[in-house]
């Protein structure tokens, strides 16, 4: 949750709530909307647009993919990297939801040109996976809300194509009655009108590389990966009778990127 829609969805609700206690979880997608459907947990962010009948599902934002590079690697004085120009190199992914998806976006896009990636999924967090293609090991993706936290000798670079943007989505009961949460899901809504992707500075080429940054579809080297956005869940909890009546409990849910894909 280090920048992105929900980060900012977040501080704009306790600016305007700060009586309101907001409980964060973060979990997988599929147990997210098990809490929600148990009145468990307010609101789960989950990755994609999920077809759930009894729940209402609203996609508020999307994000870019970026892949995660070593330090100097060939690729790292590109503006953008094309999918095609991945097509020869080894990709690290982390045993998640969002990795998996990755994973399936890649196979996809590279099948359209006759080739079939490296891709080894591994039993680590997003932060054990970068440092792993600091090290040389391959390269990786995440998404735009997490470039803004940097590490250690990795350049992050946007895909580009309009087919390298996750979508995601809020998962509510739709007679959750909660006052603080019927104010939060009607702010997320409104923001997400509003909402225009920032560019991240993390991700930005330096300055000594900005004029002969150029999209390349025909290197040699590629790489691949995606982060699984941040999770929040809001809970709602039975208020105290010598707590103030405006005073009400939130819970939000999001999923994190390098938690494992149960099954």
């Amino acid at each position: 949750m280090a920048a992105g829609f929900l980060r900012e969805v977040i501080r704009a609700y306790r600016e305007r709530h700060a009586d309101v206690a907001m409980h964060i979880l973060e979990a997988a997608s599929r147990e997210q909307v098990a809490l929600v459907r148990e009145s468990r947990l307010d609101v789960a962010f989950v990755l994609g647009v999920p077809e759930l009948l009894d729940c209402e599902v609203a996609q508020l934002w999307t994000e870019e993919i970026f892949v995660a590079l070593p330090q100097g690697h060939m690729l790292c004085g590109c503006d953008e990297i094309t999918w095609e120009s991945l097509r020869n190199e080894k990709v690290i992914l982390c045993q998640s939801e969002l990795g998996g998806a990755i994973h399936d976006r890649l196979i996809t896009r590279l099948a359209q040109f006759g080739y079939r990636p490296l891709v080894e999924r591994l039993d680590v967090g997003r932060e054990a996976l970068m440092h792993l293609v600091a090290l040389g090991l391959g390269v990786s993706f995440t998404s735009e809300a997490t470039v803004a936290t940097p590490f250690p000798e990795v350049t992050f670079r946007p895909i580009a194509g309009d087919a390298a943007r996750i979508p995601f989505s809020a998962v509510r009961l739709p007679n959750n009655d909660n006052p603080a949460f019927r104010r939060f899901w009607s702010l997320a809504r409104e923001m997400s009108k509003k909402w225009e992707k920032q560019p991240t500075d993390a991700a930005k080429p330096s300055a000594a590389n900005q004029q002969k940054s150029r999209p390349i579809s025909g290197s040699i080297h590629a790489h691949v990966a995606r982060a699984n956005a941040e999770a929040a869940d809001v809970k709602r909890e039975h208020c105290n009778d010598d707590r103030p009546k405006q005073v009400r409990d939130l819970s939000v849910a999001g999923h994190g990127e390098g938690l494992p894909n149960r099954r």
